[in-house]
């Protein structure tokens, strides 16, 4: 009987591992057919590095945004992702710049990437918001929300 029930919960992982991995690379063949560019957003806000962080925090209230650009004169400096937004409030850091919290190592994408590449990148490199550059100028962000609801779309269009 041991032997048995160890046989079923060694089965149930690897089971589970096998479904796990079918289903990335569904979502891997799924975007190699398109760029970066196809799916970016256009429409999100961007800070200054010396804002402080009650400035976010309206724009949160009033919004979907979650994930922020941090750029100056076109620069990107970073990220300020919902995590760091949450940590500086729960430090009650209101009143601190955003350069205070924001993610300094961010990894920028091409929009000419494959979306393949790009979701790779972000799964490996653990980012789930980068911002999209091209020729040294912000053109957008793209997050893993983004790359999630592109294949719910996709998929309910098959369907029909």
């Amino acid at each position: 009987i041991f032997f048995d029930f160890w046989l079923l919960i060694i089965g149930t992982f690897i089971y589970i591992g096998a479904r796990s991995e079918a289903a990335f690379e569904f979502v891997r063949e799924d975007l190699q057919h398109y760029k970066v560019r196809d799916i970016l957003m256009h429409k999100f806000t961007t800070f200054l590095p010396t804002e402080p962080v009650s400035s976010v925090v309206k724009i949160v209230l009033d919004s979907q945004e979650k994930n922020f650009v941090v750029a100056l004169n076109g620069e990107v400096l970073g990220i300020l992702t919902q995590k760091e937004l949450i940590r500086s409030l729960s430090e009650g850091n209101n009143q601190s710049a955003i350069s205070d919290f924001m993610e300094k190592k961010f990894l920028p994408l091409n929009p000419g990437m494959n979306l393949q590449d790009a979701f790779e990148q972000m799964t490996l490199q653990n980012q789930q918001v980068c911002p999209v550059i091209a020729n040294g100028r912000l053109e957008g962000m793209l997050d893993m929300d983004n790359i999630i609801e592109f294949l719910l779309v996709r998929k309910f269009r098959k369907a029909q």
